[in-house]
């Protein structure tokens, strides 16, 4: 119990303070160090500012290339299945996936004992179809000097007939009278009187035996012409069992790499290529053995429609890949799509592309990005394009230095690409034109930015005093 007339004292509790104001206290303190900070440099410097540099570059002779691009992937158009022309089991397969071979080199062989039978059997039947031969051209030869002996008495014959006419002519009855004059004795002579009759001969040989010679020479005829129709027949088959007999082996039609390998020693090949299981073998409905030329390939590229109009068969290209980043190759626009392909309203045209030359290590369907030349102008006074800058009226100009100052000079300018532009009057060769602009007293330095025509524009983010660099973009010609 506190006693009468003690005061008691109370304590009152103590006010924070407000973390705001702290916060403010201690950026007013960093403004203060950096504004002192920033009066000690300007008193240890002589209070001058720093300098600005330029970065200059000299016009110069150069080449102009402008160019449209597309992509496409690798269509390997060499490409043959090794398909053996006789049947047989496989066996001495030596290759392996992804071997290089060469045209004509044996891949393996197959295994057939019938086709050695059939050499055989080929080869009896042509020496017999040459026994067949023989002997007709030798009845031949019997049948024509048959008729030749025939024809050469029949002629005789008829020689003999036509001289015994001559010489046995009939005479006649010749009779002779004679009466003397009238005396008074009288004598009476005896009559006399000659017949001569002629003399027949028959012949031997007639018409028909000769007609009957001449048929039987005709059929020998017919006969040798059989037997050498026979002969060659005979001996197609006989080339055509050797033939299939060298079919064993099967060789690559073409020089390339195996890309497709199915078979497996042990297979059964037939005649059209497809391989059915065996003991030591497994099936496959698929090409039994591709060979593909690495080396000879094309490129189809998309084009935009904006873009093909400039695309003629003929320029040159250059490729790059995406699997290969250190691989460029060049070649050509060897074909054009005239149709176009409309897919949601966006029309695009495809071009094909062929290399100059192949490389080893492009596969198929790799993705190619290509570059078709659709304009060159070589040989013509250039500049940078961060050197060329627009005017508000449209011109165009770039700067020189004068006395370490930039003066701007108005040129004409011509084509450009994604390096130079062709300075067409206003500068010569040698002369150096600002390229870009260092002011180390604001956090930007400036360089020239291109826009849509593929000029640079000579606004946004160079300072003010630098040089008189107008604000704003511009448009520049096309080409």
């Amino acid at each position: 119990m506190e006693g009468l007339g003690e005061t008691k004292k109370v304590v009152k509790p103590r006010r924070k303070k407000p973390r705001r104001g702290r916060k403010i206290a201690i950026v007013l303190a960093v403004i203060v160090l950096a504004v002192a900070g920033y009066f000690t440099y300007q008193a240890l410097s002589g209070g001058k500012a720093a300098q600005i540099t330029y970065t200059t570059e000299a016009a110069a002779k150069v080449t102009i290339i402008k160019s449209v691009s597309g992509s496409g992937s690798i269509n390997l158009n060499s490409s043959e299945s090794v398909t053996p022309k006789v049947s047989g089991t496989v066996s001495g397969l030596k290759v392996a996936l992804g071997d290089k071979v060469t045209e004509g080199q044996v891949l393996f062989t197959l295994t057939n004992a019938d086709l050695d039978t059939a050499v055989m059997q080929a080869t009896n039947s042509y020496k017999q179809a040459l026994n067949s031969l023989e002997s007709a051209e030798v009845n031949m030869e019997k049948a024509q000097k048959s008729l030749d002996d025939l024809e050469k008495a029949y002629s005789k014959e008829r020689s003999d007939s036509s001289a015994d006419s001559a010489e046995n002519t009939s005479v006649g009855l010749v009779s002779l009278n004679v009466t003397p004059p009238s005396t008074t004795t009288s004598t009476t002579l005896r009559s006399t009187s000659t017949t001569v009759s002629p003399t027949t001969t028959q012949s031997t040989i007639s018409d028909l035996d000769v007609k009957v010679a001449e048929q039987q020479v005709t059929s020998a005829q017919l006969s040798v012409t059989v037997a050498q129709t026979n002969v060659t027949l005979a001996q197609i088959s006989l080339d055509d069992a050797k033939k299939n007999v060298t079919y064993k082996e099967v060789a690559s039609p073409i020089a390339g790499t195996i890309t497709t390998l199915n078979i497996s020693n042990g297979d059964s090949l037939s005649a059209s290529g497809s391989n059915s299981s065996s003991a030591q073998g497994s099936s496959s409905g698929s090409a039994g053995l591709v060979v593909t030329d690495l080396s000879t390939w094309d490129v189809t590229v998309t084009l935009s429609e904006t873009d093909v109009g400039s695309v003629k068969v003929g320029q040159k290209a250059t490729m790059t890949f995406d699997a290969l980043p250190d691989l460029s190759l060049t070649g050509k626009v060897t074909s054009m799509d005239l149709n176009g392909t409309n897919s949601s309203g966006v029309v695009s045209y495809t071009a094909t592309v062929t290399p100059d030359a192949g490389n080893e290590a492009v596969l198929g369907g790799m993705t190619v990005t290509v570059a078709i030349v659709t304009f060159v102008a070589a040989d013509v006074l250039g500049v940078a394009n961060a050197a060329v800058k627009t005017a508000t009226d449209g011109s165009y100009y770039v700067q020189v230095l004068q006395n370490g100052k930039p003066v701007n000079v108005t040129v004409q300018v011509g084509s450009s690409d994604d390096t130079y532009t062709e300075i067409k009057s206003g500068l010569t060769e040698g002369q150096a034109v600002v390229t870009k602009t260092v002011n180390p007293n604001i956090s930007t330095s400036t360089t020239a930015r291109r826009n849509s025509s593929g000029f640079p524009t000579g606004g946004g983010g160079f300072p003010t005093g630098g040089g008189g660099l107008p604000s704003g973009g511009f448009t520049g010609p096309g080409g």
